[in-house]
């Protein structure tokens, strides 16, 4: 039988350990060949490397050969800055149009973290990006500010996939949620997940490991349940289902209406306009809330009530004595610190993948 890629037991797939930095190098480097500027390249590698960091393969390097192929094929606009279409006091709207999402989505997070630290609160929109990565990086950005960051994530294109609860048949995307908490100089709380119950990014990386997903996370083109993720990439297409089944359902629908109709981007029933160049296949448009806690109380007060709260919380009696009950984020944190000691483990197929795309856009770069 075909192991599953969520199991707990299943050894990890033999592949190639990298030390993070030298990734990180690698990968800018073939950024600059497939066009962009150092900065952005150094950009878009911090925003990869993270998500290899704490495990989150499914927006790490894997997106890399998809990213290179839509600069290079000009999808993507390497050099150019998203344009302020709203700028009225804590409210702040930026339209990315073919600009570099993870880039663009970084850039926007640091003036809505800007324009929080002057009032204490930031309504911040990034609309029509290209696919801006794991929603997590840029809370965490915000917490690093000290920011509490509350975030919703939509998507446009061919990334429609999810079934509504009782449909066999795609309208939305993996639309993403966050929540994250500064802990001041410890690991923020951050809650960070799409609304499917797997993303297309997670069948990706399932397929090159030839893997099979998990029960109840994908539907066939018959609509019949299955766990080859092929269904969920190559036509005939199948459907993704809904995380938590209607919970997963409805606050996907809420992400695509904060973050795309309230926003005036984007969306599945609301495509660009006739003459648009043409954009990536996945377009990204996301809304952040931004938070100074300051405002509220004496922050050294707050993070001992929090921590006091999470110790709490961690001390419920294990359903399994060797995993223990952690709060979100806590795992991600204990990952990135293993991840900066002894490297990542990139999976033979996607290495190769890495490599040869290493070879033709930056031959002058060694692989690690």
């Amino acid at each position: 039988m075909t192991p599953t890629i969520d199991s707990a037991h299943l050894p990890p797939p033999p592949g190639q350990l990298v030390p993070l930095h030298q990734l990180h190098a690698w990968t800018a480097a073939i950024l600059q060949g497939a066009g962009c500027t150092p900065a952005e390249a150094a950009t878009a590698a911090d925003n990869l490397m993270q998500a290899e960091a704490t495990g989150h393969t499914s927006h790490g390097v894997v997106l890399l050969p998809s990213i290179c192929d839509n600069l290079l094929q000009r999808r993507i606009q390497p050099g150019r800055a998203a344009q302020t279409v709203v700028d009225n006091g804590a409210f702040l709207v930026l339209d990315a149009g073919a600009c570099f999402g993870m880039v663009q989505a970084w850039h926007a997070m640091a003036r809505g973290i800007e324009r929080a630290g002057a009032s204490g609160l930031c309504l911040l929109g990034l609309r029509n990006a290209s696919h801006v990565g794991r929603l997590g990086h840029y809370a965490e950005q915000a917490c690093a500010a000290g920011l509490v960051a509350i975030m919703f994530a939509s998507t446009q294109g061919r990334a429609a996939r999810v079934a509504p609860t009782g449909s066999t048949q795609g309208r939305l995307s993996s639309n993403p949620a966050c929540i994250a908490v500064p802990r001041g100089d410890a690991p923020a709380v951050v809650m960070d997940f799409a609304t499917s119950a797997t993303t297309i990014g997670g069948a990706r990386v399932a397929q090159l490991q030839h893997q099979a997903l998990g029960p109840g996370r994908l539907l066939d083109a018959e609509g019949l349940p299955t766990r080859e993720p092929h269904w969920a990439l190559q036509q005939p297409l199948g459907a993704l289902l809904p995380a938590g089944e209607h919970k997963g359902a409805g606050l996907g629908l809420m992400c695509e209406i904060l973050a795309g109709v309230l926003l005036g981007a984007d969306t599945p029933v609301h495509p660009p306009p006739a003459g648009t160049p043409p954009r990536p296949g996945t377009v990204n448009s996301y809304m952040a809330v931004l938070i100074d806690p300051a405002r509220l109380g004496e922050p050294a007060e707050m993070n001992r009530q929090l921590d006091e709260l999470l110790r709490w919380y961690g001390s419920a009696a294990p359903l399994h004595p060797a995993a223990p009950v952690r709060y979100p984020g806590q795992r991600a944190a204990g990952q990135r610190a293993r991840s900066a000691e002894q490297g990542v483990l990139l999976a033979e197929a996607i290495y190769a993948q890495l490599r040869a795309l290493g070879e033709r856009l930056a031959p002058g770069h060694a692989a690690p």
